[in-house]
């Protein structure tokens, strides 16, 4: 039913684009604070580069801002990846007192470490680089859930910049909805349609996403080229929205009775084709107890935080030290140049 509404469509795109909109100053700074890292280099006269007005002036970066983040990475990496495993599990009784040994406890604790070091292998190098991009932006997300493809739960880092969320939130549990960007290939949608995870359609020649500059500026960085000239080749960009919508025929009853309620729900959406791949429930099916009528959105994504900020975008080293980091910057170019 609500796959021939394009107007619910076209009303989720537009909240989106909204939300966009509205954290565009963080994306921009979040931009220049890549270029302030120095990890691209660039020689004076022979670097096609924005960083000098004069051709000829010295492009030296100050590494003010990549030491501390690098810093904070080494000392957060020895805390939280250790080599014999991340988790810590103990036991309390009823009193909230720990006792000296469980063997339950301790067999989870080895079978968990296990799962994560020997089995998950890319959890550790995935956090290690989400720490990295903690220290530098502020703020950093893990999404966990089970994966239909692995057929395992998973725990993985999501970009800040891809967790689209207007500024005025709070957290994700006040938030009217936030959308979680992905860019898949081809023929891993294809696998999701054929488990019958996404819509078994159509959905034509995926157009070249556009990046933001945030993107754009990490491509830069690296020295990547994100268009690809071969269309089949180009990957597909995913919106997966958590909204709450009030669809015919699912309607929210009490009682016996509709009440209008609009309750949670994950819509998947192809950009390019601008088609829904999926709409599921995201709350637990009720039980029956009381208290249990009114769905209460699950949430698979963590935040993680650097320092509490104004807004839902928290601070980093980025604006710690940013502009420090431009002063100190300017003056050794100054200097050099001298």
């Amino acid at each position: 039913r609500f796959l021939g509404r394009k107007a619910e469509l076209t009303t989720i795109l537009r909240g989106i684009g909204d939300d966009l909109t509205s954290r565009q100053d963080w994306i921009d700074d979040r931009a220049e604070g890549i270029k302030l890292l120095g990890l691209k280099i660039e020689i004076p006269g022979v670097s096609n580069s924005d960083s000098a007005p004069v051709d000829g002036m010295s492009k030296v970066r100050h590494p003010l801002l990549l030491e501390s983040v690098l810093r904070f990475q080494a000392n957060a990496r020895s805390e939280m990846l250790p080599t014999d495993g991340p988790v810590k599990i103990r036991d309390d009784d009823e009193a909230g007192v720990t006792t000296q040994s469980n063997e339950d406890a301790e067999a989870l604790e080895k079978d968990f470490n296990h799962y994560l070091t020997a089995v998950d292998k890319k959890y550790y190098p995935d956090f290690d680089r989400m720490l990295l991009k903690l220290g530098f932006g502020g703020t950093a997300f893990r999404k966990v859930y089970f994966c239909p493809l692995r057929k395992r739960p998973v725990s993985e880092t999501v970009d800040a910049d891809d967790l689209i969320v207007s500024n005025d939130a709070i957290d994700l549990a006040s938030a009217t909805r936030y959308t979680h960007r992905t860019y898949m290939r081809p023929s891993l949608v294809k696998r999701m349609q054929i488990l019958k995870i996404y819509r078994d359609i159509d959905l034509g020649t995926p157009k070249q996403p556009t990046l933001d500059s945030a993107k754009q500026a990490e491509a830069d960085q690296q020295g990547i080229q994100r268009d690809t000239l071969k269309a089949e080749d180009r990957d597909r960009e995913i919106y997966e929205c958590y909204c709450e919508l009030d669809i015919p025929g699912f309607e929210h009853r009490y009682k016996g009775k509709e009440t209008g309620l609009e309750i949670p729900y994950r819509v998947t959406i192809d950009v390019s084709s601008r088609e829904v791949l999926s709409v599921v429930r995201n709350y637990a099916p009720p039980t029956g107890e009381e208290g249990d009528e009114l769905p209460e959105a699950r949430c698979d994504f963590v935040k993680y935080t650097f320092v509490p900020g104004l807004g839902f975008y928290d601070i980093g080293l980025l604006h710690i030290l940013g502009n420090t980091t431009n002063a100190v910057t300017a003056a050794w170019r100054e200097a050099l140049d001298a």
